[in-house]
C-alpha cells in the first residue's frame, strides 16, 4: 500500500507533538508499506515559492517554501496563505499524480492548503483527516482569545477577527476585527466545506469530537480514537529514589502552555528539597521565556532546554511528577502518554482532552485551568505527600502503542481504499 502523509511541518526542524506522532506513524507502517510524507517549511526568501525533494530516518518527505510577495497587501497574504494557497494545492496535485497514492491521510494542514484535501479527492484517493486541534474551525487552532480566554467558538467565523495575526498587538488587532471578521467567515465556510470531503474523520479525544459536532459536524462522520505512541524506549527508564522530588515540564515555551503559572506556583510554594525543571526550546518565543526567567528567581528553578526525542527515557527518569498547566483546551498531548508509559505521575489542568488522559488512564491530578493558586495548593499536597506518587504510579494504565496505532490505521486505509474501488 502507498500512504501519503500530510503535515503542517516535520522533522528535524520541528518536533512538537503532531510531528512526533506523524513520524512515529510513518515508521510504524513503513516496514510494510510506503510511505511518503509532504509538509511546509520556513525558509527560501528569494523565492516566491520552492519545493524539494528530502529524506528523514528513511522516509521520503516532500518540503515545500512558501512567502507571500512583497507589498501592501502582504498581511493579507498570509492570512489566505494560512487557509487556502493555490500554489501549494497546485504543487501537491503534481505530487500525487507522481507518488499516486493509495490513500492520503492530513495530520495537519495549517499554512498549507485546506483544498488539499478536494485534490486528493479529485484525483480518485480515498483521504483521512487525524484532528489534532481545533483549526478547522479556529484561525490559531487553539480556540484561545487574547487574554487567554477559552473561546466558545467562532460563531461561522464573525468573531475571529480578533485573533488574526496582524502587526501591532492586541489595540491594532480590535481596531480591524470588523475589517478581517470577512475574511474569517470565509475561512470558516472554506475549511468546513473542506473538511466535509474527507472519507474518514478521526478524533484523539472525545472531548474534541464534542465541539466539533457542536459546531455542526454530524456525529457519525467522527470516529474517537486516540493516538499511539512509540514505545521502544519504556524500558530504558530507570526510577531511583532521591532526597530531592524533581518536577518537570517538557513542551513549548509559549504563553498558551501556561509555563508561567508553573513558574509562579512553584516560587511561593515554601518546600525545601523540590526542584522543578523546564525543558523546552526557548528561541521559540524568547521574549515570554524571559518574563519566565525572571519570575523564576530560585536556583531551584532549572531551564534544561530542549533535547532529542531519543532521550526521552533519561528525562522522564529525572522526573517525579510531570505537569501540564495549558490554558488551552488541548486535545492528546505527548507528553501524557509519555509520562503514563513511563509511569510518571501527572498534574494537568481540567480542560480539554487531558481529563481523559489523567483520569481515565488513572495518571495523576487535576487542576482549575489557568488557577495559580489552585495549582501551587496541588502541588504542595502531592510533594507533601510522597507516598501518593508511588500509588500513582501503580495505578497507571497502560497506553496504546504506536503499532496498534498503526494496524488500526492499515485496516480503515483498506476498508476505505476497497469501497472507492
Amino acid at each position: 500500500m502507498r500512504v501519503a502523509y500530510v503535515v503542517q511541518w516535520f522533522l528535524p526542524r520541528h518536533t512538537a507533538g503532531t510531528e512526533v506522532y506523524t513520524y512515529q506513524l510513518a515508521s510504524a507502517l513503513a516496514s510494510q508499506h510506503q510511505v511518503s510524507i509532504y509538509c511546509r517549511e520556513e525558509g527560501h526568501p528569494e523565492a516566491r515559492f520552492y519545493e524539494e525533494e528530502d529524506d528523514y530516518q528513511g522516509l521520503p518527505v516532500h518540503r515545500v517554501y512558501y512567502n507571500p510577495p512583497a507589498s501592501l497587501l502582504r498581511p493579507l497574504a498570509k492570512a489566505m496563505a494560512r487557509f487556502h494557497n493555490p500554489t501549494i494545492a497546485a504543487s501537491f496535485a503534481r505530487y500525487l499524480r507522481s507518488l499516486r497514492p493509495d490513500v492520503v491521510h492530513f495530520h495537519h494542514l495549517v499554512k498549507l492548503s485546506g483544498s488539499l484535501i478536494g485534490a486528493a479527492q479529485e484525483l480518485g484517493i480515498p483521504t483521512v483527516v487525524t484532528l489534532h486541534d481545533y483549526w478547522f474551525l479556529c484561525h490559531n487552532g487553539q480556540l484561545l482569545r487574547p487574554g487567554e480566554v477559552v473561546c466558545t467558538g467562532p460563531a461561522g467565523g464573525w468573531r475571529c477577527g480578533v485573533c488574526a495575526e496582524v502587526p501591532g498587538g492586541t489595540i491594532v488587532r480590535r481596531a480591524l476585527a470588523p475589517f478581517i471578521s470577512p475574511l474569517m467567515a470565509y475561512r470558516t465556510r472554506a475549511l468546513r466545506r473542506a473538511l466535509e470531503r474527507a472519507d474518514a474523520i478521526i478524533s484523539p479525544s472525545a472531548y474534541l469530537a464534542d465541539v466539533f459536532v457542536q459546531h455542526g459536524l454530524p456525529r457519525e462522520r467522527i470516529l474517537v480514537s486516540d493516538n499511539g505512541i512509540d514505545l521502544s524506549w519504556r524500558p530504558l527508564v530507570r526510577r531511583r529514589s532521591r532526597a530531592t522530588l524533581r518536577v518537570g515540564y517538557i513542551g513549548t515555551l509559549a504563553r498558551h502552555k501556561g509555563v508561567h503559572l508553573l513558574v509562579a506556583a512553584f516560587r511561593d510554594l515554601g518546600l525545601a528539597n523540590v526542584t522543578l525543571d523546564i525543558y523546552g526550546d526557548p528561541e521559540t518565543d524568547p521574549a515570554y521565556t524571559a518574563e519566565v526567567q525572571h519570575l523564576a528567581i530560585e536556583r531551584r528553578v532549572r531551564f534544561l532546554g530542549p533535547f532529542p526525542h531519543r532521550e526521552i527515557a533519561r528525562v522522564l527518569s529525572a522526573v517525579d511528577l510531570l505537569v501540564v498547566p495549558s490554558l488551552w483546551p488541548e486535545n492528546s498531548p505527548l507528553t501524557i502518554h509519555e509520562a503514563r508509559a513511563a509511569r510518571v505521575p501527572v498534574l494537568a489542568a481540567d480542560i480539554g482532552g487531558m481529563t481523559e488522559l489523567v483520569r481515565e488512564g488513572r495518571a495523576g491530578w487535576l487542576f482549575r485551568a489557568g488557577d495559580v493558586s489552585d495549582l501551587r495548593q496541588r502541588l504542595h499536597w502531592i510533594l507533601s505527600h510522597p507516598a501518593s506518587l508511588s500509588q500513582v504510579r501503580q495505578q497507571t494504565r497502560p497506553v496504546k502503542s504506536i503499532a496498534e496505532n498503526a494496524a488500526e490505521l492499515v485496516a480503515l486505509y483498506e476498508r476505505l481504499i476497497a469501497a472507492r474501488r
